[in-house]
C-alpha cells in the first residue's frame, strides 16, 4: 500500500540556504585535502612512510565526508524532483527498530545499542529505505552527542490519538532528546525532505512521526 505523497516544493529561500550549506560542507573537508596533497606533491622525498600514511588517511577521510554531502544532496534532489522510488508499506515499529539497530551494531561494534518498542502497537506506513537513511542521520548524531559509554536507544512510541507512532533516538538515562546537538544542516535538510515527501512529521531534534495503519 502506497500512501499519497506530499511533494512539498522548496522555496527560493530554501534553495539559497541549501546551496550555502552545501558550499560550506564541501569546502570544509576540501581544505585538508588540498593542503596535505600539496605537501605530498612538493615534499614527497622528505616524508617517511608513517607521515605518508597519516596524510593519505586524512585525505581519504575528508573525501568520504565530501562524498556523504554529495549523496545527501542527490537524495534531496531525487525526493523533491519526483525521481525517488517511494514504497510505503505496512510494517511493525518493533521490526523497523530491530532492523536499524542490527545495521548500526555492525557499523559501530564498540558501541552499545538498545531497542525500546514496548510502547508501540499496531503497524505504521513506512518506506524502509528512505526512512532508514533518515534514522541513520539521527543515530550518527546521537553517537557524536553522547560518546561511549553511553547506550544509544532507538525507541518506538504509539501516540494516544491512535493515528501516529514516533521513532526517536536518544541515550539511556537521558529523558529529553531535545538536548542533543542539532544534526548537521545538510543532514537535517535531507530528513526534512524525507518527511515532506513521505508524509511523516518531525516532532523533535531526533524524532520522526509516522502514520498508523490498520493493516498487519
Amino acid at each position: 500500500m502506497n500512501r499519497p505523497e506530499r511533494r512539498k516544493r522548496p522555496t527560493s529561500d530554501d534553495l539559497f540556504e541549501l546551496m550555502s550549506v552545501l558550499s560550506h560542507d564541501l569546502r570544509t573537508p576540501l581544505t585538508p585535502v588540498k593542503g596535505y596533497a600539496e605537501i605530498m606533491r612538493t615534499r614527497a622525498h622528505a616524508l617517511g612512510p608513517d607521515k605518508t600514511v597519516q596524510y593519505a588517511t586524512i585525505i581519504v577521510d575528508a573525501a568520504a565526508r565530501m562524498e556523504r554531502s554529495i549523496d545527501l544532496l542527490s537524495g534531496i534532489s531525487a525526493l523533491y524532483g519526483g525521481r525517488a522510488d517511494i514504497q510505503q508499506v505496512p510494517v511493525r515499529p518493533a521490526n523497523l527498530v530491530a532492523e536499524r539497530l542490527d545495521i548500526w551494531r555492525g557499523r559501530e561494534p564498540q558501541r552499545v545499542f538498545q531497542a525500546d518498542a514496548a510502547a508501540a502497537s499496531g503497524g505504521v506506513l513506512a518506506d524502509r529505505g528512505w526512512l532508514g537513511k533518515a534514522l541513520d542521520i539521527f543515530v550518527d548524531q546521537a553517537l557524536r552527542t553522547w560518546p561511549a559509554p553511553a547506550t544509544i536507544v532507538l525507541s518506538a512510541v504509539s501516540h494516544p490519538n491512535g493515528q501516529t507512532t514516533s521513532l526517536r533516538v536518544g541515550a539511556l538515562g537521558i529523558a529529553n532528546v531535545a538536548g542533543a546537538a542539532a544534526t548537521g544542516r545538510l543532514g537535517r535538510a535531507f530528513v526534512v525532505a524525507v518527511a515532506d515527501v513521505c508524509g511523516y512529521s518531525l516532532t523533535g531534534d531526533l524524532e520522526i512521526e509516522l502514520p498508523v495503519t490498520q493493516e498487519p
